[in-house]
This record gives structure tokens, sequence and C-alpha cells, in this order.
């Protein structure tokens, strides 16, 4: 059984896929800078070398961060893949014990992010606005589904949407729930 998650919209994925190319090119640029050490600071000085050093090992400590949270490097890439595709969906998988599994559509890639949460485990699906509206002061389109699980722990659905769609989604995802055996007690609605 499985679910598509609302679609990102097309300035959402412009500023995803102009924030990683600006990361790329960034750090691209500071290795060239370190590869050409000499050139560099013959040129320029050594300023801009220090720069590139100091930027690369933020970079790349941020991402060895980031790699040991998500539990190793497959599951990283996945998930940083996850973020460029403009399509997501939840799919229960198993018989016997089943869990919500997620996962990204791209153009011809179909793949499944990492982590499952046991659908006897989920306590309520809610979904509210976003941090947009609670700052606009009005509604900014930015509802997003959260899925209440274990012992208070949250995973939400990206991506944010408008309120009819997500609450339309919501309630999908609640059957789709139900289906799979998860307790008919199962919260749901805005909060």
């Amino acid at each position: 059984m499985e679910l598509e998650t609302p679609p990102r919209t097309g300035r959402v994925l412009l500023m995803v896929w102009g924030l990683h190319a600006v990361l790329v090119t960034s750090v691209v640029l500071a290795a060239r800078n370190l590869l050409d050490l000499h050139e560099t600071v013959e040129g320029c000085g050594v300023l801009p070398a220090l720069m590139s050093a100091v930027w690369l090992v933020l970079v790349l400590g941020a991402c060895g961060s980031s790699i040991r949270t998500s539990g190793g490097l497959r599951a990283w890439l996945t998930d940083w893949m996850g973020e460029l595709a403009p399509r997501g969906f939840v799919r229960i998988d198993g018989e016997e014990a089943p869990v919500l599994r997620f996962g990204h559509l791209a153009p011809g890639i179909r793949f499944l992010a990492n982590g499952a949460i046991p659908v006897s485990a989920i306590t309520a699906v809610t979904w509210s606005a976003g941090q947009a509206t609670a700052m606009a002061g009005r509604d900014m389109d930015d509802w997003i589904v959260c899925i209440r699980h274990g012992a208070g722990r949250i995973r939400c659905v990206e991506p944010s949407a408008r309120r009819d769609v997500t609450e339309s989604f919501g309630n999908r995802l609640v059957e789709l729930l139900k289906a799979a055996g998860a307790k008919s007690a199962v919260e749901t609605g805005p909060r």
C-alpha cells in the first residue's frame, strides 16, 4: 500500500537546487584554491588559501556529523538525494509487523529513504501550519503532516503545502495506516 506525498512547488525545488549548487560550487572553488596553493598564495596572498581551508573544514565537518547522524554514508546520500527529488511517497511494508517507510520519486528513479516506523507505534497523525505562518501572522501555505510515534518522537512528512492539500494527504495517510492495522484511536486533525 502506497501514497504519494504532496509535490514540491517549483520555487521550493529551485531554492533547494540553487542552494546545493552554491554549496557544491564553493567547495570546488575552495578545493581548487588549495590544489593551486602556490599560485593562490603568490597571486593573492595567504588569506584566500586560509579561508578556503577553513571553509572545507567546516563543510566536511558538517557532512561528517550528518553522515554519523544518518547512520552511514549510504543513508546520508539517500537523504541528500531525497532533498533534490520533486516528489515523495509513504508506503506500508510487511504483513506480520507492518512498518511505514518513506521514499522519493525523481524522474526515472524511485528509492526508499532510511528508517521505518512500526505501524503499531504510531499514536497520532496531525497537521499544522509551519514557521512561516507563525512569523507572518497569516497563512503562508506551509502546512505539514507530522506522525507521532514511540516515546514522544515525531516524523514530519515533507514538503509543506496549502492547508487543503495537507489536510487531504493527512486524512488519506490515516486511512492507509488504519488499513495496515494501526490503532483505531489514532488521533488526527489540525493542531
